[in-house]
C-alpha cells in the first residue's frame, strides 16, 4: 500500500513539473511516505526511490509542501480510487 502511494505522489510532482506548475501540495494518507517527502528522507526500498524522484522535481518549484490526511478524511481519493475501479471494471 505504502508502495502505491509513493508512486501516487511522484505522479502527481512529475505531472506538475511538465505542467509547469509553480507550486506543488502533495498530500496523502500514509504518514511513512509523507514524513519521508517531508524529510527528503529515502532508502533502498521501492517507496525510497519515489521518494528520491519527489526530491528530484522539488526544485522545479517555488513553493512545494506535503500534507499528511488521515485515511478517514481523505474522501477525494477514496472517490477516485472507486471510479477508477468502476472505469477499469467497464473496460473489460
Amino acid at each position: 500500500m505504502q508502495n502505491t502511494e509513493a508512486l501516487a505522489a511522484g505522479t502527481t510532482v512529475k505531472i506538475a513539473v511538465e505542467l509547469s506548475y509553480e507550486s506543488r501540495l502533495v498530500d496523502g494518507d500514509s504518514k511513512a511516505i509523507i514524513e519521508a517527502v517531508r524529510q527528503g528522507r529515502s532508502d533502498l526500498s521501492e517507496e525510497g526511490k519515489f521518494v528520491d524522484q519527489i526530491y528530484c522535481y522539488v526544485n522545479n518549484f517555488a513553493s512545494f509542501s506535503a500534507l499528511w490526511t488521515r485515511r478517514t478524511g481523505n474522501s477525494a481519493a477514496k472517490y477516485l480510487a472507486k471510479f477508477a475501479l468502476e472505469v477499469t471494471e467497464s473496460c473489460t
